[in-house]
């Protein structure tokens, strides 16, 4: 594409924000789809993606969105300030039925609770690892998802664009000084 003013820079800068935004999208689900980040495997299909365009005198912009429960998976150090969600806990405990036994937290035994529901038992366990984790676990580390996946992508995007930029700009000064 020849460059022969702001306008066409400014287009030139979109495609190249265009292509890495499908880079960077690729990249992310790449990461997220290995076992250490996933527990439902759904983080990956919730990601979308936009370009805002430049404008003149600003970079395009790419931004890229995913549920809330994204950034607890890329926090190094979970700290609960309150106790956490037990809707999530209960959630967490239905789909990993291996980690409950016959015990039923605030019951002697399982002939004592026989007459609850599977959703009662799950939401009283929920109950019981959400209070335990405000008790006492103030400090939980997880996976770093973003520091695996964009670091290299976005320092192969700003090198792109900055070249690009410098040799445009270098040819728009030069056709503008040799026409007056």
């Amino acid at each position: 594409m020849e460059i022969r003013n702001v306008e066409d820079l400014m287009a030139a800068m979109n495609d190249v924000a265009y292509e890495y935004e499908r880079k960077i999208k690729a990249n992310i689900k790449k990461v997220l789809s290995d076992k250490k980040y996933s527990d439902t495997g759904r983080l990956p299909t919730t990601l979308t993606s936009e370009v805002i365009e430049s404008k003149m005198g600003e970079a395009p912009k790419i931004i890229i969105h995913y549920e809330e429960y994204g950034y607890y998976i890329g926090v190094k150090k979970l700290l609960w300030t309150s106790m956490p969600p037990v809707k999530a806990m209960f959630g967490w405990v239905q789909r990993h039925p291996q980690f409950i036994d016959d015990r039923v937290p605030g019951y002697k035994d399982a002939y004592s609770a026989f007459r609850l529901s599977d959703d009662k038992i799950d939401l009283r366990i929920a109950w019981a690892i959400a209070v335990k984790k405000r008790k006492y676990d103030y400090r939980y580390k997880k996976q770093q998802w973003k520091r695996e996946a964009l670091p290299d992508i976005l320092i192969e995007m700003n090198a792109r664009i900055m070249n690009d930029y410098a040799r445009n700009i270098e040819t728009l000064l030069s056709k503008s000084i040799t026409r007056k």
